[in-house]
């Protein structure tokens, strides 16, 4: 019997050893898992505070374009209103020179008249223009060909219509 009690006295002295090792691992781990997570906990403060920064580095740039925003909206509205202003003033000029067409008109009958005979005049003189008939138009055939036989005629006249030289090439008579 005293080995028998000899072996139990042995197995409760092997139990409360493991349980000794495995509570010290046990401690060990924790303290492990501690230090871990502290470790953790900082990256995670550290990186919280970079994004703080982060994010009012954002706010404050918001802050400035909303502020750019509304300089450049007051801007606008003052040009918007600087155009308006100088609308209404040639709107006043528009009128004011109507009605003194309108007196003028009023003081002198004819004038009507008289600009409308100018207009005819001004008309009759381009229409009758004789370079108007020779002039070639761009586009066309046919002037293009005549343009460049008349590149041969070049020098025929001065500025006054004379002629500056003839087929001889000897001077012309004033």
């Amino acid at each position: 019997m005293w080995i028998v009690i000899a072996v139990v006295v042995l197995i409760v002295i092997i139990a409360v050893i493991l349980l000794v090792v495995r509570q010290r691992q046990q401690r060990e781990e924790q303290a492990r898992r501690e230090v871990e997570n502290r470790r953790q906990a900082e990256q995670l403060r550290h990186h919280a505070e970079e994004q703080d920064i982060e994010a009012r580095r954002r706010e404050a740039d918001a802050l400035a374009a909303q502020a750019e925003a509304v300089r450049a909206k007051a801007e606008a509205d003052r040009k918007e209103q600087e155009a308006r202003r100088r609308a209404e003033q040639a709107e006043r000029l528009r009128s004011q020179v109507d009605e003194e067409k309108a007196r003028a008109a009023a003081l002198d009958p004819d004038a009507d008249r008289q600009s409308d005979e100018r207009a005819e005049r001004h008309h009759d003189a381009v229409s009758r223009d004789p370079r108007a008939e020779d002039r070639p138009q761009h586009g066309d055939p046919a002037a293009d060909s005549d343009h460049d036989l008349d590149a041969d005629r070049t020098g025929d006249r001065d500025v006054h219509g004379r002629e500056s030289s003839n087929e001889r090439g000897t001077p012309p008579r004033v």
